[in-house]
């Protein structure tokens, strides 16, 4: 089961695959996903330890296309959560909030912009909120690269730009 979500003020989507009880191995593609992205690349990751802030970035996120999809993987009694991403040009990617189910919530996100020096996210939430985005850098080619974090303290207003 997929689903997604899509800041309001942009064209940029980003897929939750949902996998319980998989007996069986089977592969997902982007054709799989609805509707079919518009991106021209796309990662996958997976919740966890590998994904965490300082983690390397080669042990987190992975290349999603159409020649190799990826496989889900979750016992009967579990509920495991695949993430599909945007790459922006620039190479960097939005992970999100991790710590929640959706990661980068439309109603949490009021934009998302990619630029030549990276990714900008205008974020919506109660004053004094504490939010923390997880960024990822494939264009860097150093081994030490790791997923970063970008962590803001919303204002009165409730609305704060993190890059």
């Amino acid at each position: 089961m997929s689903t997604y979500s899509a800041p309001q003020a942009t064209k940029l989507r980003w897929y939750i695959v949902m996998a319980s009880g998989v007996a069986t191995q089977f592969k997902v593609f982007p054709d799989d996903l609805y509707p079919l992205p518009s991106e021209d690349r796309l990662i996958w990751w997976h919740r966890g330890a590998r994904c965490s802030v300082g983690a390397p970035v080669s042990g987190c996120v992975h290349d999603f296309e159409n020649a190799l999809g990826f496989s889900p993987a979750a016992s009967s009694r579990s509920l495991e959560l695949y993430y599909v991403s945007p790459v922006a040009a620039s190479g960097w990617v939005l992970l999100g909030e991790a710590s929640k189910i959706v990661p980068v919530a439309a109603a949490r996100f009021e934009t998302v912009t990619s630029s030549d020096g990276g990714i900008t996210a205008s974020v919506l939430g109660s004053p004094g909120e504490r939010v923390e985005l997880l960024f990822a850098n494939l264009a860097a080619t150093r081994a030490t690269d790791v997923i970063e974090s970008r962590v803001a303290i919303l204002p009165a207003s409730g609305r704060v730009v993190i890059s």
